[in-house]
């Protein structure tokens, strides 16, 4: 009584209206206005922001860290020349780039190191030396205080000294007879970035000597895509301009993703929207056979620019892929319009009486629809967030629009409300057992398939990788070596000096773990104050040892014999009075590592963090998955681990939200039907749709992704709204529910949702195609299985 008392609601208002109709369309007609009026300065935003999590969770702090990685936010440009261009060639070239990349687009451009002169290098060298002087170091030096050890060295003394460079090697050759320095070298391994790099001309150069690299940094974010279009605009001129015939310019950074992925889905929502409405409205005349059809049409049409505008109202600006999600929209919205039609379609009947009868399904679909959308609010991805806002809206205008205005137009407006054919039976003669049986072997075989499925975490695989730039990663990672898809590892401390205590302890950890060669790390050269005051000791306590005074008697009898004087190496014993000053991070800006040291070491307002790069492998993972805990102040953040961790975010989110759905789907149907039997019927092309999607995904070896959640609620949804319009009409007799009106409403949602398979971009593509698998169980289930279980069970 309380439920028919709830839909007489809409009998009075149509009453209410019917006088009243002029004032109904003017107010229609201003909220219309006032939604383009808020939508002519509409600002869409193509950003790949909305696509990454911003929550708490692991995969979120990860991405945000991600962030920070050395390349991350740089302009890397490839300069490629031919086996006929000169070195000289290609680094004067990479000058005359890096010279003309200036503000605003461009902060710094580097074509090469900054390398100290020899007076600062030996300087350092003999500072930097007593402070990174460890046990292994200690071991080695050991060995070389011998007579034969210590002749092998001054024979390459001798050599270096009577050849070119001489003149200038002397105050170092005196000040290390011992070749010291390769300790020194060998640990500066441990800062090369860039695997593959060579220096030419202090330029970088690649081993074959055809490639140099330039790295620039930019004040535009990488998720900003109307920056990162203009900046790459900017780059085009720039090679246009600078880079001669013969020499190949390839860019790679961030912001060529972003653009390649706003210019995809820019294209994209021209095809998706124009495809959608034009063959939706080609079903719906096609279907109604009267100009009345474009009333109809008009609803979702209408919807899709309010919708767009209340999204506006909350959010600053709309997501391109929200607008692309207009067509799944116009899909959905059109399903309400379609069946209050139909049930006009009788001339004998009252119309505010069909309106009060045709409202129990509407409403009751449509409320499920918005309530499972609802469930996407839970999401940890702004953009799905907004998606949910951006359909819940337009459901919800679609409902008022169909049980308000749509009736009077139909009603006032001349012409004959027809549609295709005689009217249709109430159920289709399929022979049921047969039906049935196809069914369960249809899901039985579907439900074996999704044992197959696996979630995939990458957030590339859903983003737009154009085939030119694809080719631009080959070859840098080719010709470099992939030092943008290292794991970083992050040394966290509350100031400079525990980070780096920290980041000594790791380096520690990992070099048992791995080979050093595999370790890029500031630790070798740049340890914490602590650590170096160990390593001076070690130092001192070395040549205190004894071995200061069996130097002295080496070099001097091996240099006798070379022809040196006595006091040839006076200025290494000096060295070794000497005390050492503690090596700080400004020195090593000064001596040319200053690029280096903004990109590795991070100060915050809170905190310092100093990084460590690492290939990104499986084992390392493990790795830190087992030890990680024990590790105090650490945290590993890698491409391979956040795959993983999405992937484990999205088998729970998936199940959290289908189990929500379908829970609140079970409530608003049991307030409906208030019979199980009927709630069952209603629930059997929703359960239909989602496993013949799974199975069907898991059968093709189609991955689940971050998008695959949605289709999943956009199956979840339809199939709730085909039940409860099919179980009405072969349970309540309601004309206007007639399979032919519920055909011709799964297949407007099948074209709108379907439209998105037309897309470029995965991540529109996967919501498209997984959709339409769907809806391939959605809809004959409801035309055809329900019908069957319903005769089956009365």
């Amino acid at each position: 009584m309380i439920m028919d008392a709830c839909f007489s609601i809409f009998s009075s208002l149509y009453s209410f209206l019917s006088r009243r109709r002029v004032l109904l369309y003017c107010a229609t007609f201003v909220v219309i206005l006032l939604a383009a009026f808020v939508l002519r300065n509409i600002k869409m935003n193509e950003d790949i922001a909305p696509l990454l999590p911003d929550d708490r969770s692991e995969a979120a702090k990860d991405f945000a860290l991600l962030q920070k990685a050395p390349f991350a936010n740089k302009v890397l440009i490839n300069l490629r020349g031919t086996a006929e261009t000169g070195k000289k060639e290609l680094t004067e070239t990479a000058d005359r780039m890096s010279a003309a990349m200036t503000p605003p687009y461009f902060t710094r451009a580097v074509s090469g190191p900054s390398l100290p002169s020899a007076e600062g290098f030996q300087a350092w060298f003999t500072n930097t030396l007593p402070q990174t002087f460890n046990h292994d170091d200690r071991m080695k030096l050991q060995k070389t205080l011998t007579a034969r050890q210590v002749r092998s060295h001054l024979q390459n003394v001798y050599a270096q000294l009577t050849g070119p460079e001489g003149w200038f090697m002397k105050p170092l050759l005196q000040t290390d007879p011992l070749d010291l320095k390769s300790t020194v070298l060998e640990k500066l391994r441990h800062m090369n970035v860039i695997p593959g790099m060579g220096l030419y001309n202090n330029h970088f150069i690649s081993p074959d000597g055809r490639n140099t690299l330039i790295i620039a940094e930019t004040p535009v974010k990488m998720t900003d895509s109307k920056g990162s279009n203009e900046l790459a605009g900017e780059l085009k001129a720039l090679i246009k301009r600078v880079v001669p015939p013969g020499i190949e310019a390839s860019v790679i950074s961030g912001h060529a993703y972003t653009t390649a992925n706003a210019e995809t889905i820019k294209k994209d929502l021209v095809v998706i929207l124009t495809s959608a409405s034009v063959v939706i409205f080609l079903l719906i005349l096609f279907f109604l056979r009267s100009w009345k059809g474009v009333l109809v049409f008009l609803v979702p049409s209408s919807v899709l620019c309010l919708a767009t505008a209340g999204t506006l109202l909350i959010y600053d600006s709309v997501s391109a892929v929200t607008m692309a999600f207009g067509a799944v929209l116009l899909g959905i919205s059109d399903d309400y319009p379609i069946l209050v039609y139909f049930s006009l379609c009788s001339k004998e009947r009252d119309p505010k009486t069909i309106v009060r009868e045709v409202a129990h399904p509407v409403m009751f679909g449509g409320l499920t629809t918005i309530v499972t959308f609802a469930v996407m609010l839970l999401s940890t991805l702004p953009g799905q967030r907004q998606l949910a806002v951006f359909s819940m809206i337009g459901v919800a205008v679609s409902l008022v629009f169909s049980l308000i205005v749509l009736p009077h137009l139909l009603q006032t407006l001349p012409g004959e409300k027809r549609y295709i054919g005689a009217r249709s039976p109430r159920t289709l003669s399929l022979p049921r057992r047969g039906v049935l049986v196809f069914w369960l072997l249809i899901m039985a075989l579907c439900l074996w398939q999704a044992d197959k499925l696996h979630f995939n975490g990458d957030l590339q695989s859903i983003n737009f990788v154009p085939e030119e730039l694809k080719k631009a990663e080959q070859h840098l990672s080719k010709t470099w070596g992939d030092f943008r898809g290292s794991a970083v590892i992050f040394a966290e401390g509350s100031d400079l000096e525990s980070s780096l205590a920290v980041n000594d302890s790791l380096f520690a950890y990992l070099s048992e773990k791995l080979h050093p060669g595999r370790i890029v790390s500031l630790a070798p050269l740049l340890p914490s104050t602590a650590t170096q005051q160990a390593n001076a000791r070690r130092w001192r306590d070395f040549w205190a040892d004894g071995n200061e005074r069996l130097a002295g008697k080496l070099l001097s009898e091996e240099g006798a014999r070379l022809g040196f004087s006595p006091d040839a190496f006076a200025p290494f014993f000096e060295m070794l009075k000497r005390c050492p000053d503690p090596i700080t991070f400004d020195d090593m800006k000064k001596i040319g590592f200053g690029d280096l040291m903004g990109s590795m070491v991070l100060k915050n307002d809170n905190n310092v963090q100093t990084l460590t790069l690492v290939p990104d492998t499986p084992a390392l993972i493990d790795l830190f998955e087992k030890d990680g805990k024990s590790l105090k102040g650490v945290r590993l953040v890698s491409q391979g681990r956040f795959k993983g961790l999405i992937g484990e975010a999205l088998v729970g989110n998936f199940t959290r939200y289908i189990i929500f759905a379908l829970l609140v789907i079970v409530v608003a149907l049991g307030v409906l039907f208030r019979d199980p039997k009927k709630v069952l019927l209603a629930l059997v092309p929703v359960a239909t749709g989602l496993v013949f999607m799974l199975g069907t995904m898991g059968s093709l070896g189609i991955e689940f992704n971050l998008f695959n959640i949605v289709a999943a609620i956009l199956v979840i949804g339809l199939g709730v709204d085909l039940g409860i319009f099919m179980v009405c009409n072969i349970t309540e007799g309601y004309d206007h529910t007639a399979n032919l009106a519920i055909l011709l409403g799964g297949l407007t949602s099948f074209v709108g949702l379907g439209a998105l398979a037309l897309a470029q971009h995965p991540a529109l593509k996967s919501i498209g195609i997984t959709v339409m698998l769907g809806l391939c169980g959605v809809i004959p289930a409801a035309l055809f299985v329900v019908p069957a279980l319903y005769r089956k069970t009365s």
